[in-house]
């Protein structure tokens, strides 16, 4: 296909992303599970759909907060990414920084040294948030990967989000655990 016809196209799925995120923002702020009416049902079938078929790149920094009700999470913890970022020690920081430098070693963002701050300030948070999980190699490629989607506040709650409501804390916690789970997918 030609370059045009692939622009237009992904233009054409962002709007309708711009138009369906006012409606995705009432449905989450109900945080109500069993939609109510046919509306809403649709609505819920139409956002699946659209999830299915990808998230253009250039709304995922908007969707993806949406979609995670981070502003939902943010009144239920008792802490803020502000305030790790202010501690100067922090667990694990050494094995953090020997990561960091091996992370996306080619990419622009980590080349000019803005996306090694920002996955380390991720890092640094996630392991004071979460002393029983800590740092374990592997999250600093998930760590850079949402700095380079969503920036490093935004990454942080990702992160807070997966661990509370979606239950990956164990898998960071015991590598074997996600061993196992790849053993069994596999």
């Amino acid at each position: 296909e030609n370059p045009q016809n692939l622009f237009k196209r992904e233009n054409a799925r962002t709007e309708k992303w711009k138009v369906m995120l006012t409606k995705i923002e009432k449905l989450i702020i109900k945080r109500d599970p069993i939609c109510k009416n046919t509306l809403e049902c649709a609505i819920i079938f139409v956002v699946k759909s659209r999830i299915r078929k990808g998230i253009p790149a250039g709304m995922r920094h908007i969707v993806w907060p949406i979609l995670c009700d981070f502003n939902g999470l943010k009144r239920e913890m008792k802490f803020t990414y502000n305030h790790f970022i202010e501690a100067s020690d922090y667990p694990c920081q050494d094995i953090i920084r020997k990561d960091i430098l091996r992370t996306f070693g080619n990419n622009i963002f980590f080349l000019r040294g803005v996306g090694q701050v920002a996955t380390t300030n991720i890092l640094k948070s996630i392991s004071l948030a979460f002393p029983d999980v800590g740092y374990t190699q592997g999250m600093n490629s998930l760590a850079a990967f949402f700095a380079c989607c969503i920036g490093d506040e935004d990454s942080f709650w990702m992160f807070v989000y997966l661990y509370e409501r979606r239950g990956l804390k164990p898998y960071f916690r015991d590598l074997h655990s996600l061993e196992r789970q790849y053993y069994i997918f596999d």
